[in-house]
Parts: structure tokens; C-alpha cells; sequence
């Protein structure tokens, strides 16, 4: 399944959950050497301003260094009691509990891996999903009423990045995206109207969820990504019925029992442990291209639980970072309200956020497989374009194909030029040969090879 897929109809654009707060009215550069972390250049470089979502690269950078380049995420599976053992060989269950240990990864693919995993057997009851991992105050924002995949609330048990994505063609024909099965515990009120604009909500309905699409359809299907809602508990359901309908077509049988919540007792029988193919690295390299708030706070939940003991909390998440900060003396270089940069109080100067990057990622050596590439730069950016912040982070490289400077542009207010801004990004050759002339290559600034 392919992550995090354009929406094609206008949704919002990320905003912090109050839009309107006071924005310094400030641009603020540094550019610091990755070794000797000596300040190349700056200007305004120690402002102190609000980072977006460069501040992922902190929430990223402490999450690697807490859970390891190769940690793997877990899932757990257990019943009630031992298995019999049926004349066919099969083992027959009771029931199956699915522990969830806030695996980022799980997408459809995954669920089938844990599937096929599984030992031939039946299951006579129920499925009962144990989210108690993650503690049901979670403590982290999300953003009330916008449905956009980047807005997906957190749970223990997830599936597809706890959004669902669905295409609607003429006659209000509801089709799945490849792999994904549509299960019952959602269902569509799909509806023509006159306007151009598409219609997306989600509602939920006692024991199940309703997506209510509006549109003018046609033979082309129309393609949507929605996140699943604001109830953790909600999006776990959905997680179980999509493990309990590829159990079934690959299985090729049918399930009586129901998909519910609860608790794994004392003294259960453990069928397996599933690990994810991917990795930590892995996941924070989909989290600084695809900017996502719910992998940075799934992930950040997961380390802190690590670290701190379970259950995860934001808090115990905010508190792995500030550890890290403490770690590289820059404890006190930081405003940290929460890890994905939507709220606006969050602050941090541009030269802090270069002694981050110095700090970290093997100082720039791991840019080119986590951050994204314009050619003579590797980035992270982070905007909250209604209140005119436009930030960019991330490391100059030169012709050897080293990343030589931890460079940081950042601009908050109405005085920004947005022209400016995106030179930054789309011309970082230019930075790249102000600093090593002639070393930097027409062939190297082509874009870096996959």
C-alpha cells in the first residue's frame, strides 16, 4: 500500500488547533559546521522562533538514538487458554487477542504477514483487541474536525496509519484501494450535488462508523484518504476487522465470533510475536518526507513507553526529548509543548536547531536516506502558511557527496517572502557552491539516485 496517498479534494491545510496567535516578525539564519560545530554564518541566528514541522527532525533524532536504527515494532497474539488440538492437525482457539504495541507500520501488507504467520487453526469466538499499551489520556493534540491523514489520532493498535482510503465512480459505487478490504464495521451515504467541490465526514454510529461522501461522480473514480476519527478505541475496532477479513479470504473462511476490546488475562497462551519488516529508521524516514503528525507522535509514544515503562503518554514522550536535549546541553535552547510542531508555542532558534543537527543523524551522513533531497541540500520543512511561518532545516552537501553544514533558514511573519523562502529549498546548489565553489559538481547536483 502505498503511504500516505494525495487526497484529491481540497482539505485543509495543517494548522496548529488554534490558527490565530502572535508570530514573530522575524527571518533568522544559521549555518554551522557539522565537526567543528563552528557557526559558519548567521543571522538573527539565536531568535527564538516557531519551528512547525522542523521540529520533527528533534522529535526524529531523539526517537533513533532512544529505540536504535533497527529496533522492529511488536504485535503480540495470544488466546485465553491452550489450543485442542482438531483431527486435521489444525489447533482450534477459543478466542484471539491482538496485544498492540503502537506498530506505526502495520498497512495492510503487514496484517497479512501477521496472518499468514499464524499456524493452521481455527477460531470458534471472538477477536479482543488489548490496547492498554497506550494510555487512553494520551495527552496530544489533534486537530477537532479536519480529517486530513496527517490529523489521525494515535493508538495502540493501528492499521494503515489509522486512515481509510476509498474511491467513489459513477452511480455512487464504492471501490477499495488495492489490498485493503472493505469491512462492515464501516460503512458509505454517498450523494450527488451540484457543487465542485467534494464532500468528505466521518460519524460515528454506535457500533460502527459512517462516511458520508458528496460529489458529482463519475466513470473516473474519485480518490479520498481520510483518517479515521477522533476515538483511539474506534480506530483499534477497525484494526481488528481488517486483520479479521484477511483472516478470512486468506483463510478462506468465515468468522462468527466479534471484533471487541479487551484485556489479554493472566496466564494467557501466547501464540507468536510478530515484527514488523520495517524498522525504527525505516519510520523516520517516512515521517521526515511525509511531514506526518500521527507517525511522529506514534513514534515518540513508543519510545517514551520504552524508555519510561508503559503506559505511553505524550508526557512521557516529551520527556525522552528533553532528556536528549539535557544529553547535548541544549536543555535550555527549547519551548517543547508537544513533538510533531502543531502547537504554536513551541520554540527554538535557528542556530539550536543547527546544534540538532549537528548532534545528530552521524552528523548529516544519514541525510540522504531520511531527510528529502533538492539538489546541493538535504531538508526538512515546516510551515504554518496562514500565519506566514516558512521554515526549512537540513545539511549543505558538497561535491564529494558529504554533508559538510547543518544549515537552517527560518522565517515568522507577514514581512517573510515566500519567494525567498522556497529558493532556500529549490535552489540549494546555491548555498551549496557559496560554500565550496567549484568542489560541487553539475553532475552531483543532479537529484540523488533511489
Amino acid at each position: 500500500m502505498l503511504l500516505f496517498l494525495a487526497l484529491t479534494m481540497v482539505l485543509a491545510e495543517p494548522q496548529p488547533a488554534t490558527a490565530d496567535f502572535e508570530v514573530p516578525d522575524m527571518s533568522s539564519i544559521c549555518i554551522m559546521d557539522n565537526h567543528t560545530k563552528a557557526i559558519i554564518y548567521e543571522e538573527n541566528g539565536f531568535a527564538s522562533l516557531i519551528p512547525a514541522s522542523t521540529l520533527k527532525v528533534l522529535s526524529a533524532a531523539a526517537v533513533l538514538d532512544s529505540l536504535g536504527r533497527d529496533y522492529h515494532f511488536k504485535t503480540e497474539i495470544y488466546s485465553s487458554s491452550q489450543p485442542l488440538l482438531l483431527p486435521d492437525g489444525r489447533l482450534s482457539f477459543p478466542d484471539i487477542y491482538i496485544k498492540g504495541y503502537g506498530d506505526p507500520t502495520m498497512v495492510s501488507e503487514e496484517w497479512q504477514r501477521l496472518v499468514d504467520s499464524l499456524p493452521p487453526m481455527e477460531i470458534r469466538g471472538d477477536i479482543i483487541l488489548d490496547t492498554g499499551y497506550f494510555s487512553p489520556d494520551l495527552g496530544i493534540i489533534q486537530e477537532p474536525g479536519i480529517l486530513s491523514p496527517y490529523n489521525a489520532i494515535n493508538s495502540a493498535i493501528a492499521a494503515n496509519y489509522n486512515t481509510i482510503a476509498f474511491s467513489v465512480a459513477r452511480g455512487g459505487r464504492v471501490e477499495p484501494e488495492e489490498v485493503t478490504p472493505l469491512v462492515p464495521y464501516i460503512t458509505f451515504r454517498v450523494e450527488e450535488w451540484r457543487r465542485r467541490t467534494y464532500y468528505v465526514d466521518l460519524q460515528p454510529q454506535g457500533d460502527h462508523l459512517l462516511i458520508i461522501a458528496k460529489g458529482r461522480w463519475r466513470e473516473t473514480p474519485k480518490k479520498f484518504r481520510i483518517h479515521l476519527g477522533f476515538e483511539a478505541d474506534k480506530a483499534a475496532i477497525y484494526a481488528g476487522h481488517i486483520f479479521k477479513a484477511i483472516y478470512e479470504r486468506e483463510r478462506n473462511v468465515s468468522l462468527g465470533g466479534k471484533v471487541r476490546l479487551g484485556v489479554v488475562p493472566p496466564g494467557a497462551y501466547k501464540l507468536t510475536t510478530f515484527y514488523s519488516q520495517k524498522n525504527a529508521t525505516d519510520a523516520v524516514r517516512c515521517l521526515l518526507e511525509y511531514s506526518n503528525n500521527f507517525l511522529a507522535n506514534q513514534l515518540l509514544l513508543i519510545a517514551g513507553a520504552e524508555y519510561f515503562g508503559e503506559p505511553a503518554t505524550n508526557e512521557k514522550g516529551l520527556r525522552l526529548i528533553k532528556d536528549w536535549l539535557k544529553g547535548h546541553n541544549l536543555a535550555d535552547d527549547v519551548e517543547l509543548y508537544e513533538a510533531s510542531g502543531l502547537d504554536p508555542r513551541n520554540r527554538l532558534s535557528a542556530c539550536t536547531m543547527a546544534k540538532i543537527l549537528t548532534s545528530s543523524f552521524d552528523g548529516g551522513s544519514l541525510a540522504q536516506k531520511l531527510f528529502n533531497y533538492s539538489p546541493g541540500y538535504f531538508y526538512k520543512t515546516g510551515t504554518f502558511p496562514k500565519n506566514g511561518v516558512r521554515n526549512i532545516a537540513g545539511y549543505l552537501c558538497d561535491g564529494s557527496s558529504l554533508t559538510h553544514h547543518a544549515a537552517v533558514f527560518m522565517c515568522n511573519g507577514p514581512s517573510c517572502d515566500g519567494d525567498t523562502h522556497q529558493n532556500y529549498k529549490n535552489d540549494g546548489s546555491s548555498w551549496a557552491r557559496f560554500f565550496y565553489g567549484d568542489a560541487v559538481s553539475d553532475s552531483y547536483l543532479a537529484p540523488w539516485p533511489e
